[in-house]
């Protein structure tokens, strides 16, 4: 069986538009990624180009090219609105009233697993990443959030753990 041939982006956000966003939506640059491996979509809200994971649509379907791209639309929208562009709460509420499922795509095949391990020294909550994190730049989120009115504090700063793996000699 063949997979199924790519929606039209054009027309798929044309439609998303014009429902959801009354048509206020600038033109964009839409384009399929086929080198896109981390991420369902993305967006440079600035030069207004929108880019869609093949691998992502080819797994999961033309249902999760509507919820990525209208994902990346709601980015759009803030920046059009000037207000912080991000999964703000703000964000996730318009996400859950157009009826998107998820807010991340953490199962795009061929994903890199993540290597480096880091905990909250407060809630010692831990965080997986694919790539090291700068010293002293990252810190819990929810911490940030629920003790320091959501900006970044040094005492939620993550710190790396140690590998329970055992090296091979």
């Amino acid at each position: 069986m063949r997979p199924s041939p790519p929606p039209d982006l054009a027309d798929l956000y044309r439609s998303l538009n014009s429902v959801h966003f009354d048509g206020a939506l600038p033109k964009c640059q839409l384009l399929w990624n086929p080198r896109l491996r981390t991420t369902a979509g993305r967006i440079d809200v600035r030069r207004r180009v929108i880019e869609i994971s093949v691998a992502y649509h080819q797994s999961f379907g033309p249902g999760e090219v509507r919820d990525t791209l209208l994902h990346e639309m709601i980015h759009l929208d803030q920046h059009r609105r000037k207000v912080r562009v991000g999964h703000t709460p703000e964000m996730k509420r318009i996400a859950r009233r157009l009826g998107l499922r998820k807010m991340f795509a953490r199962d795009v095949p061929g994903r890199p697993s993540p290597r480096y391990r880091y905990q909250c020294p407060a809630c010692s909550r831990k965080v997986l990443r694919r790539i090291r994190i700068g010293r002293n730049r990252s810190a819990c989120a929810q911490c940030c959030n629920r003790h320091n009115g959501g900006r970044w504090h040094r005492r939620f700063v993550l710190v790396p753990v140690k590998s329970d793996r055992r090296r091979r000699t």
